[in-house]
């Protein structure tokens, strides 16, 4: 009797052994996949970026030393995508893509907007589409008039309120840009910007105003 009691735990034992390095390489396992899923996401968006900036270069010529993408949102059947051109005539343009097939993009138009200057955001407002679009890019201090010194920004969240009295929450946490989208025609009521800590940085009122933008469509 004690010769099969003895025999029933070590097969119990072997048995537990087997099921934990089954469990393990399966947690390993799981583990690569998940990394190869992260890895190949990472490079597509970085692709996608690339096709998108090249898409955009080739279809008009632009006199700047350097054009980078601040934010890309997707809208309706393709892209939009806010670039800064710095160089001669810098400033910063709303680009619209539609997806033709696959990787394949074409621009269908575009909008200047104003530059955050001082105050460290701006608002720039486009009507595409019956959809109302704000867009500008996100400096990383802004001016305080008080004692005439800049502080960081390191806005994490931007508060918008519309004109119609629809609210709208943005995480802009390590953004160089925003982009909002409203389904429907409104105008800016307020906006707050807040950093990390959850502190007040910016509102609208230190801005004082929104510039209103063209859509220009591409002749191509």
């Amino acid at each position: 009797m004690n010769r099969i009691f003895h025999i029933l735990v070590i097969c119990t034992l072997l048995s537990l052994c087997a099921c934990s390095n089954l469990n393990k390489k399966t947690s390993d396992s799981t583990d690569t996949k998940t990394s190869i899923i992260e890895k190949r996401i990472e490079n597509q968006d970085n692709n996608l970026n690339e096709i998108l900036k090249q898409t955009i270069l080739n279809s008009r010529v632009i006199m700047n030393s350097q054009n980078d993408i601040l934010k890309i949102k997707q809208f309706s059947t393709g892209y939009l995508v806010l670039m800064l051109h710095s160089g001669d005539g810098s400033g910063i343009t709303l680009n619209y893509l539609e997806n033709i097939d696959n990787d394949s993009y074409k621009i269908k138009g575009f909008s200047s907007g104003e530059l955050a200057i001082s105050m460290g955001f701006g608002v720039n407002r486009l009507v595409l589409e019956n959809s109302t679009i704000f867009f500008c890019n996100l400096n990383e201090s802004t001016w305080v008039p008080e004692n005439d010194t800049r502080n960081e920004t390191n806005y994490e969240k931007m508060i918008f309120e519309f004109d119609n009295g629809d609210k709208m929450t943005e995480n802009v946490k390590n953004d160089k840009g925003y982009i909002v989208i409203v389904n429907n025609k409104v105008n800016i009521k307020s906006i707050k910007l807040y950093n990390e800590d959850n502190d007040l940085v910016n509102t609208y009122e230190d801005i004082g105003k929104t510039n209103e933008s063209e859509f220009i469509k591409e002749l191509k």
